[in-house]
């Protein structure tokens, strides 16, 4: 946890996040931006916590009985043999996940991002990639509701979930496998140090700020 107490998130992420932007007045810059980063931020940070957790408190990345797929209907099949604790541990990462593409959609389509523009895009693009298997747990019910009709499959296997899943969209069934653990977050966090480095940038009021490097470790 990096923005343990109100203050040092302050310091470090509003205060830079507002001066940046100051410095950027007369370029139209996106002015929610401002808005937008700090809770970005308090997102991601809590990601690395709830992913932190998994690895090291957590059955998730080591249990499981091999991946499986059912596609006749009537049949099922759910697997995801771990504790009510680390259940808790799992939604909150791709629950958490799934915040952070939300937070950036409105951002990046209203564009005026200058600097930031390739971060935040780069940052999108890799939580957008959790997107199916968000949609999945958020929309659960009416998958469970579908075996009779397609047959459904949720199963957890050393860090990997497969799934049926139904597009928003109302399209056909799909098989589907998502990496969830700790390794496939590592590109999230490497992007949001390369943004951190670029909103601490400013020249104006600057104060000693956490190092970039030590961030989400």
């Amino acid at each position: 946890m990096i923005f343990k107490d109100f203050d040092i998130h302050y310091d470090n992420i509003v205060h830079p996040i507002f001066w940046w932007c100051g410095e950027r007045s007369d370029q139209n810059v996106n002015d929610s931006i401002k808005l937008v980063i700090p809770h970005l931020f308090l997102t991601i940070d809590s990601l690395h916590v709830a992913i932190c957790k998994m690895t090291n408190e957590s059955s998730i990345e080591k249990v499981g009985i091999g991946k499986s797929y059912i596609s006749k209907k009537g049949h099922y099949q759910i697997s995801i043999p771990i504790s009510s604790a680390d259940y808790l541990i799992l939604r909150s990462v791709i629950s958490l996940v799934g915040d952070i593409y939300n937070l950036l959609e409105p951002l990046k389509d209203k564009g005026n991002l200058l600097e930031l523009e390739k971060y935040i895009l780069s940052l999108y693009n890799k939580a957008e990639q959790f997107r199916a298997v968000r949609n999945f747990f958020t929309h659960i019910d009416s998958s469970l509701c579908k075996v009779s009709e397609e047959g459904f499959h949720l199963v957890l296997d050393k860090g990997t979930i497969y799934f049926s899943y139904y597009p928003q969209d109302g399209g056909n069934k799909q098989t589907r496998q998502k990496d969830i653990s700790a390794k496939a977050f590592e590109g999230i966090f490497e992007i949001a140090r390369d943004l951190y480095k670029e909103i601490t940038s400013h020249k104006n009021h600057r104060k000693d700020y956490i190092p970039a490097e030590s961030l989400f470790k």
